[in-house]
């Protein structure tokens, strides 16, 4: 059935008022447009702020703040399916003394619950309170549940129901003058289950350098956070369920000491993840450091491990498991001025094995070291500098080219003089590695066609044979595009990297590379978001899910301005067979297409680019491949489209998006929850 609201005057006026009141973080604005023009007339007061809505299964329920001549308080009225206003008379929620503004709304399968921020124990600071109403619409807390009453402003508040409690969250000021965000359970009888609230984010500082492993069950996600001083970085995580929710609302604190701790990367090792960044607390040197981290989020070496501490610096650490000890690569500096490569083995209990590191690349200026375990041995990647005689004898610089070696579960270096992967004219840089099961493939940055960067690759056999010489072109795209990640999903490699092309900000881009080192696919991870986007990581979960971070400005987090780069994530799932005899694709018909949240409970954003103007159609389907709604089956021109879909008739469980443009289709996997 195709959505459409003319006729429907109840849905068009939920649809251009009613904010989503939910637990996720805002996503960037969108604009909203109009579809109708007839409206439900609800409430005469002469000035309210926006309302919000919830459903029960018959009737929407909405609340709203009106204002008085002294005051503002919260009023909500029942609206019927069918577009009939049930209390012609407002329900006054609240009116106590003071202010009562901001309210959110959810409901239990009982009762509502409306929360909102109120100021009456002082002029000055606005608490958190609430108030149960039943279906009929009688308020069943007339005077109102305290939730939190702390110190200073509690303000904004959200609420969801996880089907045992419900679950408020709002902007608090207790800790003084940073806004932080807190939490509390409430039950469905109104007992306020955490009255000195959940610390769920206590930093508004930048955040970078993701990168991702997963442990068969969840994904782990590290990155580098700032603290207010500027010059100090400490290394955080938080989990993230195959679903894509944030199992740790506050991040895990992987490396918190007082000097800058920078470059996180991780690996697991079928118990836990060994997360390792270098690290200045010895002074101005960089060391490298790390912890182990359990599933469940604990950190168990809290002092952290010093897996080197060598001279001069040691810096840009990666790290690999071979199933029984992990492998730790970096740039080490103790021959200075040269950078050369070293690497030390790290057992599962956290003791270094290697203590004085093995020596894997000093004949050359080597950097940004990656490495991956084959079938049976480590192989090791890097940009590398080396001297080379002119005609004359002079020995000059070259230019950055790909070396690899592989190194044995030993410890023993295999390849000493290293392994020539790309010796292209000018500049080769930042390389990544995958393997899958017979090859390796590595993709770097290469200029030697201008002076921007593109993405090349080569395949490599687990004997050090370079299968694809002269490099394979990932990315024929103009301007810049560089720092790759790359991982295989079980079927193809998946590289991903960040593009520039002059005509907006940085994107991450991807594409699919299959065994024979063919180029199958590419896409955009996040096609519409306004900022830049940088140093994209990627993690391969069960089936063909791929989880892709990244670093992105956010702009506003529980609707206040915050201006602060943050880690994203972004999953990627390939298609899957809802429909027979799918069309041929073309390229380029659909620049990108994405939806959130996801999960989603009462509505869904969904965003597109088209190149060039053609019919769209974007279904829903569940898991069995049935067709539950059609959203738009339109001619459209050329543009960006944002649109946004009332989904409370949704049963709860898996479905699948999927939208069609000129012969070419693409399907995300969502979750509805309630």
């Amino acid at each position: 059935m195709k959505i459409t609201w003319r006729n429907n005057a109840c849905l068009i006026f939920l649809f251009n008022i009613i904010c989503l009141a939910t637990l996720n973080a805002k996503e960037p604005r969108i604009d909203e447009f109009l579809i109708d023009t007839n409206f439900v007339y609800i409430s005469a007061a002469q000035r309210y702020e926006i309302p919000k809505a919830a459903f029960d299964g018959t009737n929407y329920f909405i609340v709203w703040t009106e204002y008085h001549s002294d005051r503002r308080d919260i009023y909500g009225a029942r609206v019927s399916q069918s577009g009939v206003v049930l209390d012609s008379v407002a329900i006054a929620i609240s009116t106590a003394s003071e202010n009562q503004a901001h309210s959110s709304i959810a409901f239990d399968g009982t009762n509502y619950f409306v929360v909102w921020m109120d100021n009456r124990n002082d002029s000055e600071y606005y608490d958190i309170y609430g108030a149960r109403v039943s279906q009929t619409g009688v308020v069943l807390d007339s005077a109102g549940i305290a939730i939190s009453t702390a110190l200073d402003d509690q303000s904004l508040p959200s609420i969801t129901f996880d089907g045992t409690n419900y679950f408020v969250v709002w902007e608090d000021q207790c800790s003084g003058p940073t806004r932080n965000i807190y939490g509390a359970r409430v039950s469905p009888t109104g007992t306020v289950l955490d009255p000195g609230g959940i610390v769920i984010s206590n930093t508004e500082e930048h955040s970078w350098d993701p990168t991702v492993a997963f442990d068969g069950t969840n994904y782990f996600v590290v990155w580098q956070e700032t603290v207010s001083s500027g010059n100090q970085g400490d290394i955080y995580g938080a989990r993230v369920s195959q679903s894509g929710v944030v199992l740790d609302s506050v991040a895990i604190a992987v490396s918190a000491d007082t000097c800058l701790q920078d470059c996180p990367s991780i690996a697991f090792d079928g118990t836990n993840y060994l997360v390792v960044w270098w690290d200045r607390r010895s002074g101005t040197n960089c060391d490298i450091y790390g912890a182990r981290v359990s599933q469940t989020g604990v950190v168990l070496d809290s002092a952290g491990i010093a897996i080197i501490t060598a001279l001069d610096d040691q810096s840009l650490p990666s790290i690999t498991f071979d199933g029984t000890n992990y492998f730790v690569v970096w740039e080490d500096q103790r021959s200075a001025p040269n950078h050369n490569i070293y690497g030390a083995r790290v057992s599962q209990t956290g003791t270094v094995l290697d203590s004085a590191g093995i020596t894997i690349s000093t004949v050359s200026h080597g950097r940004v070291p990656c490495a991956l375990f084959g079938s049976t041995n480590y192989f090791v990647v890097w940009q590398d500098l080396r001297r080379y005689p002119d005609y004359t004898g002079t020995i000059h610089w070259g230019q950055y080219d790909i070396y690899g070696a592989r190194v044995s579960q030993s410890g023993v270096l295999l390849d000493s003089a290293g392994i020539a992967i790309s010796t292209a004219m000018k500049d080769q840089c930042y390389p990544a590695i995958a393997f899958d099961g017979t090859n390796y493939l590595v993709a770097w940055d290469d200029n030697r066609n201008s002076s921007y960067f593109d993405i090349y690759c080569a395949r490599i056999s687990p004997t050090g044979t370079v299968l694809d010489t002269a490099g394979i072109r990932i990315s024929p795209l103009s301007y810049h595009q560089r720092l790759p990640a790359i991982v295989f999903d079980g079927t193809n490699y998946v590289v991903v990297w960040e593009n520039y092309d002059w005509a907006g900000p940085w994107r991450i881009h991807g594409a699919k590379v299959n065994l024979a080192g063919i180029v199958v696919d590419s896409f955009i991870v996040t096609p519409t978001q306004q900022y830049n986007q940088f140093s994209s990581a990627i993690a391969h979960g069960t089936g063909d899910t791929l989880l892709i971070a990244y670093t992105c400005l956010c702009d506003y987090f529980n609707d206040q301005p915050i201006f602060k780069s943050r880690t994203w994530g972004q999953f990627y799932y390939p298609f899957i067979g809802i429909e027979e005899n799918i069309p041929s694709r073309s390229q380029d018909a659909i620049l990108g297409f994405c939806s959130y949240p996801n999960p989603f409970n009462t509505a869904l954003n969904v965003e597109y680019v088209l190149p060039r103007k053609g019919t769209v159609c974007i279904s829903l389907f569940d898991v069995s491949g049935r067709l539950v709604r059609e959203l738009i089956n339109e001619n459209q021109n050329a543009g960006v489209f944002q649109r946004r879909f009332e989904t409370y008739d949704l049963t709860q469980g898996v479905y699948f998006i999927k939208i069609d443009a000129d012969n070419h289709s693409e399907v995300r996997k969502i979750i509805h929850i309630r």
